[in-house]
């Protein structure tokens, strides 16, 4: 069978100038005085951020990610101590403006990549892995045959459904493990956060039910979403996994229900 691999980009790759001036817009020396935004509880975090995608509303997308407030309290020595490397990957120190506003795109630019993984994956079923499979085995014309997937591959990539929440989780299957319980909380530091939780967002989405990992940092102020992946959960960032037996009997055995 012939194929024509087309290799999705999720990442690392278009996530510059175009999108990062669309997903957080014009920015000045202003951005300190930002208001920042939080939620009374987890569950609230992640409702904000269903019903933002559902509205098209990237403001509240923002808001319920904390951009600001991650960029307000991230702390560049602590991130490099959990790293216990200094990476070109993570953001920069923050003692400069300039470097405050890039921290910035650059929390917003890690959520870029997390949503247009989870469209893909929701709106498409074609994937090996990260890569797009289109079949032209049947055709004699390879060009044509191209476009065409290409355009069904669109049509299809653009048709958001509306998300329903079926059910939201925390994972609690440590939650009397001192050594989990200081993990947790030293994985938070370096964004100005107290502790995080793992949660998993039970859905349905276009007749089809799923579980997204979701860890949510908690401050004394209240809860913001820290990505769409799960450690504990095993799950991907931005990457939905179809509802089945082995992932209801986790919930129903290591989750407590909150909402």
């Amino acid at each position: 069978m012939k194929k024509v691999l087309i290799g999705v980009v999720l990442g690392l790759m278009i996530v510059v100038v175009g999108v990062t001036s669309y997903f957080i817009g014009t920015r000045s020396s202003a951005s300190k005085a930002e208001k920042l935004i939080y939620f009374d509880e987890p569950e609230e975090a992640i409702m904000k951020f269903v019903e933002s995608v559902n509205d098209a509303d990237m403001p509240g997308i923002k808001e319920a990610f904390g951009i600001a407030v991650k960029t307000e309290g991230f702390d560049y020595g602590k991130y490099a101590e959990v790293l216990k490397s200094i990476s070109p990957m993570a953001g920069m120190p923050e003692g400069n403006e300039l470097f405050r506003e890039m921290n910035e795109i650059y929390f917003a630019t890690q959520v870029y990549s997390q949503l247009k993984t989870f469209f893909m994956i929701l709106n498409t079923d074609a994937f090996v892995g990260m890569t797009y499979i289109i079949d032209i085995s049947n055709s004699d014309n390879t060009i044509e045959s191209l476009d065409q997937d290409l355009d069904d591959f669109i049509a299809d990539y653009e048709d958001i459904q509306e998300i329903e929440v079926i059910g939201i989780y925390r994972y609690t299957e440590f939650d009397d493990d001192e050594r989990h319980q200081e993990n947790m909380q030293k994985r938070s530091k370096p964004f100005g956060a107290e502790n995080s939780y793992d949660c998993a967002l039970v859905f349905e989405y276009d007749r089809n039910d799923y579980v997204l990992g979701i860890t949510v940092y908690e401050y004394d102020e209240g809860y913001i979403i820290s990505s769409l992946n799960s450690v504990f959960l095993d799950t991907g960032f931005g990457i939905p996994s179809k509802l089945d037996d082995d992932w209801e009997d986790l919930i129903d055995d290591e989750c407590e229900k909150l909402y």
